[in-house]
Protein backbone atom coordinates (compact mmCIF):
# COMPACT_ATOMS: atom_id res chain seq x y z
CA UNK A 1 0.00 0.00 0.00
CA UNK A 2 1.36 3.68 -1.10
CA UNK A 3 -0.04 6.72 0.56
CA UNK A 4 0.50 9.86 -1.11
CA UNK A 5 -0.29 13.27 0.71
CA UNK A 6 0.77 16.96 -0.57
CA UNK A 7 0.25 20.15 1.09
CA UNK A 8 -0.27 23.27 -1.24
CA UNK A 9 0.22 27.15 -0.05
CA UNK A 10 -1.98 29.09 -1.99
CA UNK A 11 -1.88 32.89 -2.16
CA UNK A 12 -5.46 34.27 -3.26
CA UNK A 13 -6.21 37.29 -5.34
CA UNK A 14 -9.30 39.82 -4.63
CA UNK A 15 -10.32 38.34 -0.99
CA UNK A 16 -11.07 41.05 1.39
CA UNK A 17 -13.03 38.90 3.96
CA UNK A 18 -12.80 35.08 4.85
CA UNK A 19 -16.13 34.80 3.29
CA UNK A 20 -14.70 35.91 -0.28
CA UNK A 21 -12.20 33.38 0.30
CA UNK A 22 -14.33 30.41 1.41
CA UNK A 23 -16.05 31.37 -2.26
CA UNK A 24 -13.17 30.37 -3.75
CA UNK A 25 -11.22 27.40 -1.68
CA UNK A 26 -14.97 25.18 -1.19
CA UNK A 27 -15.65 25.25 -5.02
CA UNK A 28 -11.75 24.39 -5.65
CA UNK A 29 -11.06 21.81 -2.85
CA UNK A 30 -14.72 20.06 -4.17
CA UNK A 31 -12.98 19.89 -7.65
CA UNK A 32 -10.22 18.39 -6.56
CA UNK A 33 -12.15 16.07 -4.69
CA UNK A 34 -14.36 15.07 -7.95
CA UNK A 35 -11.94 15.36 -10.45
CA UNK A 36 -8.42 13.48 -9.11
CA UNK A 37 -10.53 11.18 -6.60
CA UNK A 38 -8.08 12.23 -3.33
CA UNK A 39 -8.90 13.03 -0.06
CA UNK A 40 -8.57 17.14 -0.21
CA UNK A 41 -9.37 19.91 2.83
CA UNK A 42 -8.11 23.36 4.27
CA UNK A 43 -6.07 22.04 6.81
CA UNK A 44 -4.24 25.68 7.88
CA UNK A 45 -4.53 29.30 7.14
CA UNK A 46 -7.96 29.30 8.30
CA UNK A 47 -8.20 32.89 10.01
CA UNK A 48 -6.32 34.04 7.39
CA UNK A 49 -8.08 35.90 4.08
CA UNK A 50 -5.07 36.03 1.74
CA UNK A 51 -3.75 32.46 1.71
CA UNK A 52 -4.79 29.23 2.43
CA UNK A 53 -3.14 25.33 3.19
CA UNK A 54 -5.34 23.01 0.87
CA UNK A 55 -3.91 18.67 1.96
CA UNK A 56 -4.70 16.61 -0.22
CA UNK A 57 -4.43 12.46 0.25
CA UNK A 58 -4.39 9.39 -1.59
CA UNK A 59 -3.94 5.76 -1.11
CA UNK A 60 -2.75 3.26 -3.90
CA UNK A 61 -1.09 -0.38 -4.88
CA UNK A 62 1.66 2.48 -7.27
CA UNK A 63 3.69 4.93 -6.47
CA UNK A 64 3.90 6.19 -10.16
CA UNK A 65 -0.06 6.43 -9.81
CA UNK A 66 0.23 8.71 -6.85
CA UNK A 67 3.25 10.83 -7.85
CA UNK A 68 1.10 11.30 -10.95
CA UNK A 69 -2.16 11.74 -9.52
CA UNK A 70 -1.22 14.49 -7.63
CA UNK A 71 0.99 16.37 -9.65
CA UNK A 72 -1.71 16.80 -12.04
CA UNK A 73 -3.97 17.71 -9.06
CA UNK A 74 -1.25 20.69 -8.47
CA UNK A 75 -1.14 21.65 -12.01
CA UNK A 76 -4.71 21.63 -11.87
CA UNK A 77 -4.67 24.22 -8.77
CA UNK A 78 -2.52 26.29 -10.65
CA UNK A 79 -4.41 26.47 -13.74
CA UNK A 80 -7.85 27.01 -11.50
CA UNK A 81 -7.16 29.53 -8.85
CA UNK A 82 -7.93 32.70 -8.77
CA UNK A 83 -4.44 33.80 -7.56
CA UNK A 84 -1.13 31.43 -7.46
CA UNK A 85 0.54 29.14 -5.92
CA UNK A 86 3.40 29.57 -3.82
CA UNK A 87 4.46 26.21 -3.02
CA UNK A 88 3.78 22.42 -2.42
CA UNK A 89 5.26 19.23 -0.91
CA UNK A 90 4.17 15.96 -2.37
CA UNK A 91 5.46 13.10 0.31
CA UNK A 92 5.06 9.08 -0.92
CA UNK A 93 5.07 6.55 1.87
Amino acid sequence: MVIGTCLCRLRLAGCRSLKDKRRLVRPLVQKLRQKFLVSATEVDLLDCRNEALIGMALVSNDSRHVMAVLERAVMFIDRELPGFLVDYHVEVL
